[in-house]
């Protein structure tokens, strides 16, 4: 009996979880929309001039890898001096 009670409160807090995940998804959803009018906040600013050029730089990911593995390795090497 005490299983059954225990698998039914996880069923309904699951549930519930989802509702509330579901309900904030849409909230942002709504508000994203409204906030989609002003293309000009999306444009880089460049001393009071329209954008020359594509601001967006494409990178390897060759360079993300060797920034993280680097971090990790401050990281570790920060924790033990100590």
């Amino acid at each position: 009996m005490i299983q059954k009670l225990q698998l039914l409160n996880l069923i309904i807090y699951i549930i519930i979880a989802f509702i509330i995940s579901i309900i904030l998804l849409l909230i942002s959803i709504i508000l994203n929309k409204k906030t989609k009018k002003f293309n000009n906040k999306l444009i880089s600013y460049e001393t009071g001039c329209l954008p020359t050029s594509d601001n967006q730089i494409k990178l390897n990911i060759h360079f993300y890898i060797i920034a993280i593995i680097f971090l990790i390795l401050d990281i570790e090497i920060v924790l033990m001096f100590p």
